[in-house]
């Protein structure tokens, strides 16, 4: 185990992503990357690296350090590798490709999510419909569902993957 610092809050999720983890905390994302081998020497044949022991890093890489989610259920990985993540403090709805971290809400939905969403950072406990937020993979149409449940109403907003 590697503890980790709480600079973005505590984490609430872990996914695997291409070989490293990837850790949804709080307030911000990181990146840990498993087993990592540094660079001994460089020449023309090519880089040449070393094993070292250390399994975690002590300072993982931040993807994010505004965005990241205190709702474990909001959080959820596709087939296709994609991350995406639901951010009740700023409002957000967000995603992790290979092209990197990105705001997916920002248009209408934006407004939307600031008009609807009153969920607040102290209310973190989950009461089945009454206070959740989740994140749901539809396998065959491809859609990615995020359902928001605030004060006994239920938002539901649709993308496709």
């Amino acid at each position: 185990y590697q503890d980790m610092p709480k600079t973005y809050g505590a984490l609430v999720k872990l996914v695997e992503s291409g070989g490293n983890l990837v850790g949804v905390m709080e307030h911000g994302i990181i990146q840990i990357p498993v087993n990592e081998r540094s660079v001994a020497a460089a020449g023309a044949g090519g880089a040449a690296y070393i094993n070292t022991d250390i399994v975690l890093p002590q300072n993982p890489m931040v993807l994010s350090d505004a965005h990241g989610s205190i709702w474990q259920n909001s959080v959820i990985k596709t087939p296709r590798g994609i991350i995406y993540g639901v951010d009740t403090s700023t409002k957000k709805i967000w995603r992790l490709s290979q092209n990197g971290f990105e705001i997916i809400s920002d248009m209408i939905i934006g407004r939307f999510l600031n008009d609807n969403i009153n969920l607040k950072e102290w209310e973190k406990q989950c009461e089945i419909g009454f206070r959740d937020v989740k994140t749901h993979y539809n396998a065959f149409k491809k859609d990615i569902m995020f359902v928001f449940y605030n004060d006994n109403i239920q938002w539901n907003i649709c993308f496709h993957a």
